[in-house]
């Protein structure tokens, strides 16, 4: 029975980049002047098992091979006679990203990911009780992916960046809508002051991630996902206050008192589904 990968079955062609069927190791690195050698239809006509009967893959070899490209094929053969080939057994598929050899999206993905740099907020944003819609929009806010004035102007899609549309002082950006406006700074305030928490509210250097990142931990653990998803809902609610200036939707412009007391009751509801949400599943 032979033992291909899944990525040598797809693409099935006799030395090409792409095969590791010698040890692990791609034919190009192993015979670099021999695949250099070979005419590139002839490459892309021959199938593996074409290539292997007989050892025809050697008379793809070009004429002018240099004595080191045939010292090359020397041990480009001698891989190949490593390969266990046995053409009276079916062929078995294994999946180079799991160690059993068995496809899981999970381990696609963590191959996927292998080397890259976690992101350091997505158990605060994920396991909150916030609802999905909310979760996604602090997750775009922490990447700066959401539509202010400054983007749009980076993008093209419109002439110069805004001012502010609460204190008309800075520029109409993340940081600045977020946390460090007169406005903003105001509603932080007033809700970590109403929960009762003792940590200290964003200034005018602040930056969402930083900020959440060090006050989540000077609370307790038992508190840090109502922490999470008060966070969410702040940021949430300044937001779309933002939007409503801008767009002129007067009847959805809040004080900081109102927004106070809009953000108690939101906060309130979404702790009441949260709850019904469990009695549901402790029913089921």
């Amino acid at each position: 029975m032979s033992v291909f990968r899944v990525a040598d079955f797809v693409a099935t062609m006799a030395l090409k980049s792409d095969g590791r069927d010698c040890g692990g190791e791609h034919l190009e690195d192993i015979a670099p002047l021999a695949f250099d050698s070979v005419n590139t239809r002839r490459k892309n006509s021959r199938t593996v098992a074409d290539a292997l009967l007989d050892n025809s893959w050697l008379r793809d070899l070009g004429p002018e091979l240099s004595v080191e490209g045939w010292a090359q094929c020397i041990r480009l053969w001698d891989e190949i006679e490593l390969v266990d080939r046995d053409a009276s057994r079916p062929d078995r598929f294994t999946w180079p990203g799991s160690i059993k050899g068995a496809y899981s999206a999970k381990d696609t993905y963590r191959m996927l990911c292998l080397g890259q740099e976690e992101f350091s907020m997505y158990k605060p944003i994920w396991h909150s009780f916030a609802p999905p819609k909310c979760k996604f929009f602090v997750w775009l806010a922490l990447r700066y992916r959401l539509w202010t004035s400054d983007r749009r102007h980076r993008h093209g899609l419109q002439d110069r960046s805004a001012a502010c549309y609460w204190c008309l002082q800075d520029e109409d950006n993340l940081d600045h809508v977020l946390m460090r406006c007169p406005y903003a700074r105001q509603v932080w305030f007033g809700c970590i002051t109403a929960a009762g928490l003792n940590i200290v509210e964003p200034n005018r250097d602040s930056s969402l991630e930083s900020w959440w990142s060090s006050a989540r931990d000077l609370v307790r653990r038992r508190d840090r996902n109502s922490f999470d998803t008060l966070v969410i809902l702040i940021a949430w609610q300044i937001w779309k206050q933002r939007n409503a200036r801008v767009f002129g939707n007067t009847n959805l412009q809040f004080s900081t008192a109102q927004m106070l007391i809009h953000i108690k009751e939101e906060f309130g509801l979404w702790r009441l589904a949260k709850r019904g949400e469990e009695y549901q599943f402790a029913r089921e």
